[in-house]
């Protein structure tokens, strides 16, 4: 394993003191790995609870991922059990109650969107956001993976972004010097320097400075790092604090938990330490914007909706793939979608986004034959007497990796599942099954487990 590097080493002493030797010695054990449960699917791997998020189980060892058909199908999602603490959060400010509008404005690769997704009432609109394209593609295939119809996905820097005092909350897991990850990924102890964190500091204030804006009076926002940095945490805090009418939550938590709180000048941070808790290093604080600030709501032009509802021999075709009880929509290309229509934010952000996809794709028509798309499969919501075929471990991983399935004798569109989990549709041709598998979902050799 690399080196530590000597300031880093230096500054951990004088900012933990008594903790120091534990501190080091923990950073050169082999890290614990944990997954995030999907309630909504079957056949996840046991575990030992996560003791702040109960969704949440920390394996004995580190499972091959690539090859589990079941962490494919969205089933569990690979993801710190440290960073699993802002579901704690979620639920002491928000709970479940009610539907709400949420924002993931740093999100890929998406644990922590999953997270948020299933921390709150299922009818509220999730959006995430991620600036990098490439890292955009993978945020949206965890989500979709996960199977959430509520969750839509931008790409936008955080100032293009143009709604204003509209989130009920709003998570920043800002970019940060990943001083937490030296254990889980060792060669960021390469790359890191005494003034990356400063550097680091600059981007975060500026993404702070987008959130707030965005952020509806008397709503949430968490903010958080996988670092140890003051500079990139508690004096966070305080700016934050400081700079906005923000008001620094308190979170109760239990002394099992073995959290280490931080105090500020204004408030209290969270922190994980390697050596009292189960993941790596995080931190995280909560606060509250103030109800009595001055509402600008978002302005825009009345447009017509993109989407209409299906006609009427849609309507005939539609429920022998989807549930009836599904509401769906049509764009002009005859894509299906799905998503809770009457939260009313989605007017708002289908009128900001004309161009987006407005929901999720639960397939297509073709010349008036409908066209099952992935989604669909993910999310769970086709009809139970679709076609399915039943496929073996090997006949998953040939699946996965693209490859066509032996023929069956019905022609037409089926489900393929492993376990009774659904992984996506072939199309029967007589000779053969087609695979519809995302193309850039398949699964290669040299595919890296993605964990946030």
């Amino acid at each position: 394993m690399e080196k530590l590097p000597a300031a880093f080493v230096e500054k951990i002493k004088l900012q933990f003191p008594n903790d120091f030797e534990k501190f080091i010695s923990a950073l050169n054990e082999i890290p614990k790995t944990a997954i995030l449960i999907n309630p909504k699917k079957k056949n996840q791997p046991n575990g030992h609870s996560v003791i702040w998020n109960p969704s949440g189980k920390i394996l004995d060892e580190r499972p091959n991922f690539t090859a589990d058909p079941h962490y494919h199908a969205g089933a569990y999602y690979a993801q710190e059990a440290n960073s699993m603490f802002i579901h704690a959060l979620i639920e002491y400010a928000i709970g479940k109650d009610k539907p709400i509008t949420a924002l993931d404005l740093c999100a890929a690769p998406g644990g922590k969107s999953l997270l948020m997704n299933s921390s709150l009432h299922p009818e509220s609109f999730c959006l995430s956001n991620e600036i990098i394209p490439g890292r955009l593609s993978i945020l949206r295939e965890n989500i979709s993976k996960w199977g959430a119809f509520n969750h839509l996905t931008i790409g936008s820097s955080p100032e293009k972004i143009p709604f204003q005092n509209n989130f009920d909350l709003i998570l920043v897991d800002a970019p940060c010097s990943g001083e937490g990850l030296f254990r889980r990924q060792p060669s960021y102890r390469n790359e890191w320097t005494e003034h990356l964190a400063q550097g680091c500091s600059v981007r975060q204030k500026d993404i702070l400075k987008e959130a707030y804006r965005m952020l509806r009076p008397g709503g949430f926002l968490i903010y958080s790092t996988c670092t140890y940095a003051q500079a990139e945490n508690e004096e966070i805090v305080d700016w934050l604090c400081e700079e906005f009418r923000l008001e620094n939550i308190a979170v109760p938590i239990e002394t099992a938990w073995s959290i280490h709180e931080t105090q500020t000048k204004h408030g209290i941070g969270y922190q994980m330490l390697p050596h009292l808790t189960p993941g790596e290093g995080f931190f995280c604080s909560l606060f509250k914007k103030g109800a009595d600030d001055d509402v600008i709501e978002t302005r825009f032009k009345s447009r017509k909706s993109n989407l209409s509802r299906p006609t009427k021999s849609q309507s005939i075709e539609l429920p022998h793939f989807i549930r009836p009880e599904i509401e769906t929509r049509v764009d002009a290309n005859g894509r299906v979608f799905t998503f809770p229509y009457h939260h009313p934010f989605f007017p708002l952000f289908e009128n900001n986004y004309p161009n987006a996809n407005l929901g999720v794709q639960l397939g297509e028509f073709v010349r008036d034959s409908f066209v099952p798309h992935q989604s669909l499969a993910n999310t769970q919501l086709f009809q139970e007497q679709v076609p399915q075929i039943e496929v073996s471990y090997d006949q998953a991983q040939t699946y996965l990796r693209g490859e066509a399935l032996a023929a069956v004798s019905n022609r037409g569109y089926h489900l393929v599942t492993f376990q009774n989990q659904p992984l996506g549709w072939v199309k029967s041709v007589g000779n053969r099954c087609n695979n519809m598998y995302p193309k850039p979902w398949y699964v290669k050799q040299n595919y890296s487990d993605l964990i946030s």
